[in-house]
């Protein structure tokens, strides 16, 4: 969505695309080209923001900075080195997989697609791909699988 040039482009106050929106909109015609275009301040933490409304205060991903899985283990704080620690078993990896493909009572999972989805967004972007060779085995062995606890959680 370009930008809006017309007066009439600004009435529209409602949720979706608007004219104050579309600098996060996706649009081709603005792929960043250069390390400055890479850099600018366009990426919001939150897929929701700006839907609705404005906040006062918004989360950009700073760009110019590592992110937290480019940081040396010996950077992670205690909590962060024990979680790694614990999965990076394979008993305990297995464990904790098992329980996100669990269902308490058919179509109710334990935790739900948001909070799944949610949580292993986090995940990643605290460890990166150092587990993912590990997770990359339970997700093949998921995908043939026709249990439907299995299928739910691939296709988080």
């Amino acid at each position: 969505m370009a930008a809006p040039n017309a007066e009439e482009d600004m009435s529209y106050d409602g949720p979706g695309e608007r004219w104050d929106t579309a600098w996060i909109q996706y649009d081709s015609r603005l792929w960043p080209k250069s390390q400055e275009e890479w850099e600018e301040h366009r990426y919001v933490f939150k897929s929701y923001v700006g839907w609705y409304t404005w906040s006062e205060e918004e989360e950009l991903y700073d760009t110019s900075q590592p992110s937290l899985a480019e940081r040396d283990e010996a950077e992670w704080s205690e909590i962060e080195k024990r979680i790694f620690g614990f999965v990076d078993q394979d008993k305990n990896f297995a464990d904790w997989i098992r329980l996100f493909s669990q269902e308490d009572r058919k179509t109710q999972d334990i935790l739900t697609h948001t909070e799944q989805a949610s949580f292993w967004k986090a995940f990643f972007r605290a460890f990166g791909l150092r587990v993912m060779p590990r997770f990359q085995a339970h997700l093949e062995a998921f995908s043939t699988s026709v249990e439907e606890g299995h299928q739910r959680c691939l296709s988080v």
